[in-house]
């Protein structure tokens, strides 16, 4: 067609990614769902490719995807990066939040509870997702209020004191 193309004129996906993963973590670790290209890439700044605990997991595309690699990174995902410090920070500062102003509400002790509150958020369990009460007994925290549902927060009592400083564990469920 008559277009002159060098290598350096070309920027891919896997370019993207890479150079962003770099730019929030040098040297970092990954769990890849790809192929040769996005794999290359991460070599190439270092990236270290692992089977577990990776800071990040990463889906590109492929010709060839097994159920049971989907399945690895959907449990390395929810074991750890959600939710995120760094979603938490995001939220909280786009919110225009200060901390102690800052509630999450969650369904998940592991993962929305847990982050939330070593983020210093006040806590909220609603019981109507993933945990529910027998299973509060199994952990070494709790949250700073538990609730049945979300809908339990039109009740004006629960409302104002979710707003209060937290002094101990309150459940209105």
């Amino acid at each position: 067609m008559g277009f002159h193309v060098n290598d350096e004129d070309i920027f891919t996906c896997a370019m993207a990614t890479a150079r962003y993963l770099a730019s929030k973590k040098a040297q970092g670790t990954a769990y890849v769902i790809g192929e040769g290209g996005l794999l290359t890439e991460l070599h190439n700044i270092g990236y270290s490719i692992v089977d577990d605990h990776p800071d990040y997991v990463i889906i590109g595309e492929g010709r060839t995807i097994m159920l049971e690699s989907v399945d690895k990174a959907i449990n390395m995902i929810m074991g750890g990066a959600k939710p995120s410090p760094v979603m938490m920070r995001m939220a909280r500062k786009v919110l225009g939040l200060s901390t102690d102003e800052t509630i999450m509400i969650g369904d998940t002790m592991g993962t929305d509870i847990l982050g939330a509150g070593s983020m210093g958020f006040t806590t909220i369990l609603t019981l109507s997702g993933v945990t529910n009460a027998k299973d509060l007994e199994h952990y070494g925290y709790s949250p700073d209020f538990i609730i049945n549902s979300v809908k339990d927060l039109l009740d004006e009592q629960l409302f104002n004191s979710v707003l209060q400083p937290r002094q101990e564990t309150f459940s209105f469920a």
